[in-house]
C-alpha cells in the first residue's frame, strides 16, 4: 500500500490523510484476493504501479484499472505505458489460459492515453 500512496502521491502531487490511508489499508486488505498486476521498478526501487482489481466469472474475467501513480523523474521513459502494457499482456495470458473473453476497463476514456489501449463501448445504467 504505500507503494501506491508514494506513486500515486508524485504523480498528482496529493497527501493523503491519515484517515484516508486508514481506508486505504481496509480496502488493501479486504480486496487483496482481487488486486491484479505487478509493480514496475528501476534499480529495484518503484517507479509505476496501476490499482488493478480483477473479477471472474464462468465466460470472462473484467479487470478494472482504477487508479496509478509513477515517479515523474521516470516519465521520459514512459513508465506508465509501459506498466499498462504489461499488465494488459498479463490479463491477456491469464484470459486465453482460462479460454475467457478479456474486460479490461480504464475507466472513463477523458484522458487521450486510454483511447491507445482500448476500444470504447458505451455504457448504461440500471435504475431501481
Amino acid at each position: 500500500m504505500d507503494i501506491y500512496i508514494d506513486l500515486y502521491q508524485k504523480r498528482w502531487n496529493y497527501n493523503h490523510s491519515e484517515e484516508q490511508k486508514k481506508h486505504l489499508l481496509e480496502i488493501y486488505t479486504e480486496l487483496r484476493d482481487h488486486i491484479f498486476g505487478y509493480v514496475l521498478l528501476i534499480n529495484s526501487k518503484p517507479c509505476a504501479y496501476d490499482f488493478v482489481l480483477w473479477a471472474e466469472s464462468p465466460k470472462w474475467i473484467s479487470f478494472d484499472a482504477i487508479n496509478g501513480g509513477y515517479d515523474p523523474e521516470y516519465a521520459h521513459l514512459s513508465v506508465g505505458s509501459i506498466l499498462m502494457w504489461v499488465n494488459i499482456q498479463q490479463a491477456k495470458v491469464l484470459c486465453q489460459q482460462g479460454d475467457k473473453t478479456m474486460r479490461y476497463s480504464l475507466g472513463n476514456p477523458t484522458l487521450e492515453y486510454k483511447n491507445r489501449w482500448c476500444e470504447t463501448f458505451p455504457l448504461g445504467k440500471v435504475l431501481f
